[in-house]
């Protein structure tokens, strides 16, 4: 179990979910990791705060909290603009602090000062609230992309993130939504999460497709929810005039480069 100081909490992990970082990381490594560097991984955290420091007031034992992984410095202009986790200095739970995969996981002092915790509502479980980081980086692209009632969205890659996407569109009232997977099973999923339209480019032509179903424009907002180079740099021949591309899936090793006939 770990030791805390008195500026400190001690969190029991109710649930940690994987994502495709944890992946990436075991395959690849990281940047910011050393290769004979010992490191709990596991960023999307809930659980239950089960004993705190004594200069700790802001929470009590008891407390069901996420953890948000990212802790920035405080300081700088990204920091204070709300931009922690671009932070130059920033540092991350499941990265450079140990995770939450584990029984037992440690929250900094800094991580308490800068906001990282945050109490889970009566009415969601800690499975439902394990949820709230990939949300998160959604919600982040959904602020960006700006979509709106207007807008056709294609979403390329039905996957959990995908589909997430697929949910704030639909409650931003985007006015067509488009999901496209090669997988038949993802593609019923999107379905029932609220597309309007579904397609499989392993059956059809994606191209011809979106721009039937955008009255021949093409789509105002694509979001990339997948891992596919070939697909980042089709997207410009997708996308509508003044249209809005997010490459929401990092690509893979070896095949991070992608070229644009602009």
């Amino acid at each position: 179990m770990p030791e805390i100081n008195e500026n400190e909490l001690l969190i029991k992990v109710k649930a940690c979910n994987i994502c495709g970082t944890d992946i990436k990381i075991l395959q690849y490594g990281y940047r910011q990791m050393k290769e004979e560097e010992h490191r709990i991984l596991g960023h999307e955290v809930v659980g239950e705060v089960v004993k705190k420091g004594k200069n700790i007031s802001t929470f009590n034992l008891g407390d069901r909290v996420a953890v948000a992984p990212n802790i920035g410095c405080g300081h700088c202009y990204l920091c204070v603009a709300g931009y922690n986790n671009l932070c130059n200095d920033c540092k991350a739970f499941g990265i450079n602090l140990d995770g939450g995969f584990a029984e037992y996981m440690k929250v900094t002092e800094k991580a308490i000062i800068g906001g990282n915790l945050m109490i889970i509502p009566e009415n969601l479980s800690f499975l439902e609230a394990s949820i709230n980081e990939p949300f998160s980086c959604v919600y982040n692209a959904y602020e960006s992309l700006k979509t709106g009632p207007s807008d056709s969205v294609l979403i390329i890659g039905a996957g959990a993130m995908g589909l997430l996407h697929l949910i704030f569109s639909k409650i931003a009232g985007a006015r067509k939504l488009i999901v496209s997977d090669i997988s038949d099973d993802r593609l019923k999923l999107a379905k029932k999460y609220g597309a309007d339209i579904i397609l499989n480019p392993s059956k059809v032509n994606l191209k011809e497709e979106v721009f039937i179903n955008t009255g021949g424009k093409g789509a105002d907002v694509i979001i990339i929810a997948c891992s596919v180079p070939s697909i980042q740099e089709e997207s410009l021949n997708l996308a509508a005039k003044l249209g809005r591309i997010n490459f929401f899936g990092g690509l893979p090793e070896g095949k991070d480069s992608i070229m644009f006939k602009s």
